[in-house]
């Protein structure tokens, strides 16, 4: 079974559908690496929840990894996922997925080895680490084995770039050391203590492929794990946003869990008399936009409604900042609002629909939700009530950090139906 620090790991991450390569993923902050779920060039967000899913049974042990294998490989072909090979870029092969389920399983294993070595208590009696190459490997890599029964101080540097697993497929692994038994070897074999790295070690990436996994960064400032839910997202996605700011990628990042949350997506929403109100005082402006420049009647008809606050649920569950919760409806524009949702759902609004999606996604607990990141755009958050029944799309607005209805309807439209299914 999977420790405490194991299992959070798993749950507190966040999927990254991403059309980026192994060589563009390795430029990614480690950060970001360490926090997500992703795999390259796997776009669609439905396709990496399953992955998702799957692998981390596989890596609780809820299921073997012929199970999981099988279960993925039917997934990627229905899906239209594999192309008969078995190479790495062959989402279906036998390659392909066996390193994708070690290699988290591997990582979830170092989250809880940090977890564990890093403690005060066993930092006083572990104060260094013995490095163990390849174990059990069939075909051990040069580059690993020049460490094998080294010991390092556990404060060395290098050990950022190089706790394992530190490439794809690693297998090596850290033992505890004590001052006494490093001593000895100090004594006998001098050459297998490893003078502490230059600070600039931390920083190195060894590996042809790029990658690098440093498990400091699943804890915020090493709080365990009372804080891991909300800390690591907050964290996660204040990263995502520094990084979107110069970068020309796309993000979108999922929670962890699907289906029932403990909460409907937003509290507090208004009633129907409050909502259908809003809706008729401004019809007349909807139909004639310059109406309010001679009729001061309509100059006093109200431009939003406040449709409630995000649960803390969805709060932690994308590490937003205190007031970055309220929800309105406005009377918008061209991309947003009423304005948006007459000229794209102009029925609905009419006829109930609207309130009902509405109702269904942003008022149910059984819905599922993305948030999306753009360079240079505002970010978005879709919600899907997963029967079908309805669907809203939310997007950033103003300092204040509100959130804006674009539009609410129901049913599923290939055009908005996308969106939960890739970047």
């Amino acid at each position: 079974m999977p420790t405490t620090t194991e299992s959070a790991f798993l749950q507190n991450r966040v999927n990254m559908p991403t059309g980026k390569s192994s060589a563009e993923l390795a430029m990614l902050p480690a950060q970001i690496r360490a926090r997500s779920f992703f795999s390259a060039r796997v776009a669609e967000a439905h396709i990496l929840e399953k992955f998702r899913q799957v692998s981390d049974d596989y890596s609780s042990g809820k299921i073997g990894r012929d199970e999981a294998r099988a279960i993925l490989r039917v997934f990627a072909r229905e899906n239209g996922k594999d192309d008969g090979t078995n190479s790495l870029k062959n989402l279906a092969s036998t390659a392909r997925l066996q390193l994708i389920l070690d290699q988290n399983r591997a990582m979830a294993k170092a989250a809880g080895d940090y977890a564990r070595m890093y403690k005060p208590a066993n930092l006083k009696v572990f104060p260094y680490v013995r490095y163990v190459a390849s174990v059990g490997s069939k075909n051990p890599r040069d580059s690993h084995q020049r460490y094998d029964g080294r010991i390092f101080d556990k404060r060395d540097p290098w050990l950022k770039t190089h706790w394992p697993p530190w490439d794809f497929g690693c297998k090596c692994q850290l033992e505890n050391v004590t001052a006494a038994e490093r001593d000895e070897v100090a004594r006998t074999e001098p050459e297998k203590i490893q003078p502490i790295s230059p600070p600039s070690a931390g920083e190195e990436i060894d590996t042809d492929s790029g990658f690098s996994f440093n498990p400091k960064h699943i804890f915020e400032e090493n709080q365990l794990p009372a804080n891991l839910h909300v800390e690591t997202r907050r964290e996660m996605l204040s990263s995502v946003r520094k990084y979107v700011e110069k970068e020309k990628v796309h993000f979108v990042a999922l929670p962890a869990e699907t289906g029932p949350r403990p909460e409907p997506m937003v509290r507090d929403l208004p009633s129907d008399e409050d909502f259908n109100r809003f809706i008729s005082q401004n019809l007349p402006i909807l139909k004639d936009p310059k109406i309010t420049k001679d009729n001061e009647e309509m100059r006093d008809v109200p431009k939003t409604l406040p449709m409630g606050t995000l649960s803390r649920d969805v709060i932690d569950a994308f590490g937003l900042e205190p007031g970055e919760d309220k929800v309105v409806l406005s009377r918008g524009g061209k991309d947003s609002g009423l304005f948006h949702q007459k000229r794209n759902h102009f029925e609905e609004m009419l006829d109930g629909r609207m309130l009902k999606a509405i109702r269904e996604a942003l008022g149910g607990k059984n819905v599922k939700y993305t948030l999306s990141m753009t360079p240079g755009k505002n970010n978005i958050i879709n919600i899907e009530a997963l029967d079908g029944s309805g669907y809203v799309t939310l997007v950033r607005r103003g300092i204040d950090g509100h959130w804006e209805i674009v539009s609410a309807y129901c049913g599923a439209k290939a055009d908005y139906k996308k969106r939960f299914n890739r970047v």
